[in-house]
């Protein structure tokens, strides 16, 4: 049987492969969970930075939290909304397979969303764990780097670019979990795994800022 790294890395560069013979793997759930779980404590540590700064969120967060606060009540929700976000997202693509006849099993589904999830989302991670990094040590002021991402410039060029390639990726990888999990063509998985991501973004929509 294969190791985690290799899953990992080989989802990066040949994901159907990589997610046939993950589906042989007994410890295929086990293996997920570490992957997704270790990218959402990577970046729960970046949150941290964030909070150490100083720093307050740029949009109105929808939980009753005050903003000078917000980015330390986030370290302890970041993890449960991201791993309830996972299931959520499993659960809607396992029941809409079922709809265009889909027989995998929900253990199938989850163990290859939490490596479709989870490798993508580095796209963003690393620059902003970096810059909360900076941020907190007082390199970088949080609210300066905010305006040079958000307003027209390079700074915006370079998040836009990031933030799209991770979106290609995610409903690609999506597409990709359930095409292999549920045994179905291309056409159905992709409509299904872009229903998935919906649902995922949209739900941690709710609690990140």
């Amino acid at each position: 049987m294969a190791s985690l790294r290799y899953y990992f890395e080989n989802t990066i560069i040949r994901p159907r492969r990589a997610f046939s013979e993950l589906l042989s793997d007994p410890r295929r759930l086990k293996h997920g969970f570490i992957t997704f779980l270790t990218m959402v404590l990577l970046y729960t540590v970046g949150i941290l930075f964030i909070a150490f700064s100083g720093a307050e969120p740029t949009m109105q967060p929808w939980l009753a939290i005050p903003s000078k606060n917000y980015y330390y009540w986030q370290t302890l929700f970041y993890a449960p909304v991201f791993i309830t976000g996972w299931i959520l997202a499993a659960g809607v693509v396992q029941l809409l397979s079922r709809l265009f006849k889909g027989n995998g099993t929900f253990e199938d589904t989850a163990s290859l969303l939490g490596f479709g999830i989870a490798v993508p989302t580095y796209v963003t991670l690393i620059p902003d764990t970096i810059g909360g990094f900076l941020a907190f040590l007082g390199i970088i002021n949080q609210k300066e780097y905010t305006e040079f991402i958000t307003h027209p410039g390079l700074g915006q060029i370079f998040s836009w670019s990031l933030m799209l390639i991770e979106l290609v990726w995610l409903i690609t990888l999506f597409s990709v979990s359930v095409e292999k999990a549920q045994k179905l063509p291309w056409w159905k998985a992709g409509i299904i795994g872009t229903i998935g991501y919906i649902v995922y973004q949209l739900f941690l929509f709710i609690f990140i800022r």
